[in-house]
């Protein structure tokens, strides 16, 4: 399927009809997990939406989003962490409650204390625990 739709390319670029770009990215993206072609998809409207306002936008992998502002470049790991400067230009995001829950625990979950050592019962305890349950 994949090598037949690039002799479909080879063929339209030989011809000249150059008006879909096949890159490597959208090549690529049958290999995505569904969770990670939906996030990507969402990067590449916020993409579109800030073209047509004439700043420069990347997806980059996994699903970050780049922006090339007059500051410099920035890149964001989700879209929610960018949806404060995305407002400020006039772009609107829309993240779902599964979405902000993710990036809460992923910025805040740490574990805290010493690290535990697994504690493996030995086979007199184990025997023990099991008569008391008898």
């Amino acid at each position: 399927m994949l090598l037949d739709e690039l002799e479909k390319l080879r063929k339209e670029n030989q011809e000249g009809h150059n008006q879909t770009k096949m890159s490597l990215d959208r090549l690529e993206q049958t290999d995505y997990s569904p969770e990670l072609h939906k996030k990507r998809a969402k990067v590449h409207k916020v993409i579109k939406q800030l073209k047509k306002k004439d700043i420069l936008a990347r997806c980059i992998y996994p699903a970050q989003l780049k922006l090339k502002l007059g500051t410099g470049e920035k890149t964001y790991t989700t879209l929610s962490s960018a949806a404060e400067v995305l407002k400020d230009l006039g772009v609107e995001v829309r993240s779902g409650e599964r979405e902000r829950t993710e990036d809460e625990l992923k910025d805040g979950w740490r574990s805290s204390g010493k690290k535990k050592r697994d504690t493996v019962l030995s086979a007199s305890d184990l025997r023990a625990f099991l008569q008391e349950e008898a």
